[in-house]
């Protein structure tokens, strides 16, 4: 009943109350009846008003039973479109079918699926949907689904159909319920589909950073190896290039000591190796961006003399910086072992002389600073170029400059731990170009700003050659250049190793007394005039480890002063 059959029934009950009034009215016009006439009369107008109360009444019903039904399917309406939302905008397909398969609703979801428009799936079998390979499979599963109720992960291969190009086979899992549709207890299937390939592609990427994971602790560890070998190769070095430096100072046969010169020279260069492999494994000193800001051209007048020094005597090396250079973000020390490497390497590649030029110059996008080391040497072929970088991977092959091949890969390791890159440019025949992009350090960088300073030696006055051959394979081993020098004059030295028995106890004063950085180091007997002297005193007769342990840190101090 809706409200224009409430209206009606209205209607006709006043309309009935208005033949009431009427007879009524005529009933008091007519006159005087007989008393058998008026009291059927008034009981005919009792009845009339009961029944009218009556139908009061059951308007008032009416209209309350309305207003509940009103309710009521506003609440089924809100209900119907709550479960329409959730079955539209559920994240996975969704079909309900009947028992034979044949759809009846779709999402949009599995539209998009099957590639198909909803209207166009409605009234089709499921199975058509599954993609051929799996149809046959697919049909024989449908009829587990009412004796088991239920089917979790079911996996086929669905079939999607672009609006342009060819069916294509998508895989997916399914999960199936049968029920029953309220009401007419009619049976139904629904099912809930779930298309696996992001799923497998988010496990693909998790196998992915699981195997990385897994290399890159194979590779700390061979780190940690790699750095443990190192040190221990150069703890057993060191006695035998004492002993080798020893021995060629004394009067040998020509072939005995060429024997030693060759064998020196492989001592060296699995010392060169064991260095290098520490330092790609731990490089010690690493400083992270943004914390030590390195002024190019305040370094490079620091350790231009250095590099002077490992570059050929036939070789010009110049360096050219463009003036006010921001600061770069990277430690002074590393700056300096990486262009050292690119110095001593075109060095090398040119024996018959040429130009090595270091140039310093503003990137394009002024956040970076561009340091470019070129030399004229012979270049390198594309085949060799492409391996530059690659460690161990090294062209020099005859026995006067061995390599161990890691010079490169530090240099890359270094630079890309700054968060910059390294490029090589070489064709033979046309020299080499190494361009180091290094980023410009913050301003306001808290940290040290690299000072200009004298490069520290030491200074050796030992009348024993084998003595000071020792000595000086000590210091340098201790990062600390040093050479012989006369008994009088050890010159600019930050470090001088004297015989009290030799050296004049005024000029060992005079020389402290000069430079309070300076440090002296006492080698043998010495007498009480000398106690006075702020020196370092190292016995005659002490051990190799004892001498070894002190000027380490004799050197160590006079590194740090610099």
């Amino acid at each position: 009943m809706d409200n224009a059959d409430i209206l009606n029934f209205h209607r006709r009950r006043e309309h009935l109350e208005t033949q009431v009034k009427t007879l009524w009215s005529a009933k008091q016009a007519a006159g005087d009846l007989d008393d058998v006439a008026l009291r059927a009369l008034n009981q005919s107008f009792d009845q009339l008003n009961v029944a009218v109360a009556e139908l009061r009444t059951a308007e008032e019903e009416l209209r309350s039973q309305h207003a509940e039904l009103i309710t009521s399917r506003d609440e089924c309406e809100r209900e119907r479109q709550r479960y329409h939302d959730l079955f539209e905008f559920c994240p996975d397909a969704y079909l309900v079918t009947d028992t034979s398969g044949v759809i009846n609703e779709a999402n949009h979801v599995a539209s998009e699926l099957t590639g198909r428009p909803v209207h166009t799936l409605l009234g089709k079998p499921v199975a058509l949907l599954v993609h051929e390979e799996s149809r046959s499979a697919f049909r024989q599963r449908m009829g587990d689904i009412e004796r088991l109720r239920k089917i979790e992960d079911w996996e086929v291969s669905w079939q999607r159909t672009p609006e342009s190009g060819e069916a294509e086979a998508v895989k997916v899992s399914l999960t199936v319920q049968a029920g029953k549709m309220a009401g007419d207890g009619e049976h139904l299937w629904r099912w809930l589909i779930r298309d696996q390939t992001e799923l497998r592609k988010i496990e693909d990427d998790l196998k992915r950073m699981h195997n990385h994971l897994v290399r890159s602790e194979q590779l700390n560890a061979i780190g940690t190896l790699a750095a443990g070998l190192g040190h221990d190769v150069k703890n057993l070095l060191f006695p035998i290039r004492c002993r080798l430096d020893s021995l060629m100072q004394q009067n040998l046969p020509e072939q005995a000591v060429s024997d030693l010169h060759g064998l020196r020279h492989s001592v060296v260069y699995l010392q060169q190796l064991a260095n290098n492999l520490q330092q790609l494994a731990e490089q010690p000193g690493h400083v992270g961006i943004g914390q030590i800001t390195t002024v190019a051209e305040a370094w490079w007048e620091h350790v231009e003399p250095m590099m002077q020094l490992i570059t050929r005597r036939h070789i010009s090396l110049v360096a050219q910086f463009e003036p006010n250079l921001p600061g770069i973000a990277i430690a002074p020390h590393l700056l300096t072992q990486v262009v050292m490497n690119l110095v001593k390497n075109a060095s090398e590649a040119m024996e018959c002389g040429g130009h090595i030029r270091l140039e310093g110059r503003l990137g394009d996008d002024d956040g970076f600073v561009e340091l470019a080391v070129t030399d004229d040497g012979p270049g390198m072929e594309p085949q060799v170029l492409r391996r530059a970088l690659n460690p161990f991977f090294s062209t020099k092959t005859n026995t006067g400059s061995m390599s161990t091949g890691m010079g490169l890969p530090l240099v890359r390791g270094i630079i890309k731990s700054a968060a910059g890159s390294v490029r090589i440019d070489s064709q033979p025949n046309e020299g080499t170009a190494v361009l180091l992009r290094l980023p410009v350090a913050p301003e306001g960088t808290e940290g040290h700003q690299f000072e200009v300073s004298h490069l520290p030696h030491a200074a050796i006055s030992v009348r024993d050659s084998h003595l000071a051959s020792t000595l000086c394979t000590l210091l340098q081993l201790s990062r600390l250049p040093s050479s012989r020098c006369d008994p009088y004059e050890p010159g600019n030295s930050r470090v001088w190793i004297v015989e009290p028995c030799v050296t004049p106890i005024d000029i060992s004063r005079e020389y402290l007394h000069n430079d309070p950085n300076r440090k002296l180091v006492l080698f043998g007997e010495k007498d009480e005039h000398w106690e006075s002297l702020p020196a370092v005193s190292i016995e005659s007769a002490a051990s190799l480890k004892t001498i070894r342990d002190t000027l380490s840190e004799v050197a160590l101090d006079a590194l740090q002063r610099r």
